[in-house]
């Protein structure tokens, strides 16, 4: 499984203590999982790492591949997790099964075209789909949270 934590807008980032923990639980099911991603989210890799306890089924590739070498990683990925960010739209347009999180952008707009197995998880807070780059009351993604999206990964390892 491929999980990408970053994304270009920090509002459009689920939280690191959130992939940690969806990352523990996916781990007890017997999954291993790379983390990708670019340079600008080694940070948040090292942190989600940590806060997981550095198992040794999670490898983190974040910083470490070029985009055809992420490509290839997500062309050979069972399952594919982010948030709304570039890499997603690979993983869509490699028809990969893939789940995504969505606060403040708009999964009509931006969503994951292409894939006959996406599952879009919006944010249920009023404000979702604002479209704001910075917020002071930002929680859309918190709201999310890592036992929604693990039942979704449940739902669609069964059928991989």
């Amino acid at each position: 499984m491929v999980v990408v934590p970053g994304a270009r807008w920090k509002t459009k980032e689920w939280p690191a203590e959130h992939y940690a923990s969806l990352i523990k639980m996916i781990i007890a099911d017997g999954c291993s999982v790379v983390l990708a991603g670019g340079p600008d989210d080694i940070a948040k890799g090292e942190k989600i790492t940590e806060l997981a306890g550095k198992p040794m089924q999670l490898i983190n590739l974040i910083g470490q591949t070029s985009l055809r070498e992420l490509a290839a990683l997500i062309k050979g990925c069972k399952l594919f997790i982010s948030a709304d960010t570039g890499p997603l739209h690979f993983a869509a347009a490699l028809k990969k099964p893939l789940i995504a999180m969505y606060g403040p952008t708009k999964a009509d707009r931006t969503g994951p075209y292409g894939s006959d197995d996406a599952t879009v998880i919006l944010s249920t807070a009023a404000c979702a789909g604002c479209l704001k780059k910075e917020c002071d009351d930002w929680h859309c993604m918190y709201d999310i949270t890592p036992e929604m999206v693990y039942a979704v990964y449940i739902e669609k390892s069964r059928r991989l």
